[in-house]
């Protein structure tokens, strides 16, 4: 699917948690998909039936892959339709607990 996506701020925390079985991360990327319409909810609905792994450019211009195949990410979107004049929207968000930290992504072009 392709869409404009406004992120809001920072789009991807990843938090550190110790438990007495060792650590993990809660990671979680959001954004916001503008202009509620009503032919975008199914596709939204069928995404949440998926697993991901997310390649991510942050604002520096790095690229990160977040998730694993054993520990990939959920989908969730969340939709309003604004009041008062605000932005009917659905607020998207992909969900994991993983075992490692996110990491860089450099690609490399066959020439």
């Amino acid at each position: 699917m392709t869409a404009p996506v406004i992120v809001n701020g920072r789009n991807w925390s990843e938090n550190q948690n110790i438990t007495q079985q060792g650590k993990y991360y809660d990671k979680v990327v959001t954004g916001i998909l503008p202009n509620m319409m009503p032919e975008v909810l199914l596709e939204l609905e069928r995404m949440a039936n998926h697993n991901y792994l997310i390649r991510l450019q942050d604002i520096d211009g790095r690229y990160w892959i977040l998730g694993t195949l054993e520990q990939p990410f959920e989908f969730f979107a969340d939709g309003t339709t604004g009041q008062n004049g605000s932005l009917k929207h659905h607020a998207i968000r992909f969900e994991a607990k993983t075992l490692r930290k996110a990491h860089g992504f450099i690609p490399v072009l066959n020439t």
